[in-house]
Formats: structure tokens, C-alpha cells, sequence
């Protein structure tokens, strides 16, 4: 009876080591999303932007790719990429949008495909009907 006793106590404990181990990498992982979408975001900007002598990526970026690593929700990473790019004011079309802002965005880009004053080849309506930009909105 004690041998049962024993291996169900060490079975129960090497589940618990296991479940802990996953809680872990899946906090690791959300914390990495958001340490490498910071990189992609400051990666596009960089490659991107027009008015690079009005940003301070070089000197910042750092800062950024710790502060994204800490961010423990969407919301909060939202948060760090609105404070990132509000000094610039919309300076050369520089913003986050929020998931209104989106929508209103499509329904606009949507509108102008009807009225044919676009083309389905038009860049920023293929990012605004991209499956993985509408699962990030929905």
C-alpha cells in the first residue's frame, strides 16, 4: 500500500512540475510575441518611414524592446506602441490604430473599391483584408 501511496504522490508531482513548466513557456511566449512584434515594428518604421531624422529609434531602441518584453497583455503593448508614436503627432501617416479606427479604415477602403477609385491591388487594402490583420481587430 505505502509503494502506491508514494508513486501516486510522485505521479501528482511530476503533473504539477509539467503544468507549471507549461504556465511558464506560454507566459515566456506571450512575452516574446510582444518583444517580436516590437522588432518588426521598429524594423518597418526604420525601412519605411520618410521622416527618419524626426525619430530617435537608434538611441530608444532598446528601451522599447525591454519595455515590449514586460508587457504582459495586448492592451498594455497597445498602450507602449501609442506612447511610442503619439510625439510624432501623425507625422507622415505615423499611428496605431484601435479597433474602430480599423474598421472605419475598411468600411472607407471598401467604399472606394466600389466607387473604383482603387484596385484590389492597392497596398493598403491588402493590409486592411489581410486574414492575420483582421484576426488581430476581431
Amino acid at each position: 500500500m505505502k509503494i502506491y501511496k508514494k508513486k501516486s504522490v510522485l505521479a501528482i508531482l511530476t503533473i504539477l512540475i509539467i503544468l507549471c513548466f507549461l504556465l511558464y513557456l506560454r507566459i515566456h511566449e506571450e512575452n516574446n510575441k510582444y518583444l517580436k512584434d516590437m522588432k518588426y515594428f521598429i524594423n518597418t518604421v526604420e525601412e519605411n518611414y520618410p521622416y527618419q531624422e524626426y525619430l530617435n529609434f537608434d538611441e530608444k531602441k532598446d528601451f522599447y524592446l525591454e519595455a515590449a518584453q514586460s508587457c504582459e497583455s495586448s492592451e498594455e503593448f497597445y498602450k507602449l506602441l501609442k506612447s511610442i508614436v503619439k510625439p510624432y503627432n501623425g507625422l507622415g501617416h505615423l499611428f496605431i490604430l484601435n479597433a474602430e479606427e480599423y474598421y472605419l479604415h475598411q468600411v472607407t477602403y471598401d467604399m472606394a473599391l466600389e466607387d473604383r477609385l482603387i484596385s484590389l491591388e492597392n497596398d493598403n487594402y491588402k493590409i486592411l483584408n489581410d486574414n492575420e490583420v483582421k484576426a488581430t481587430y476581431d
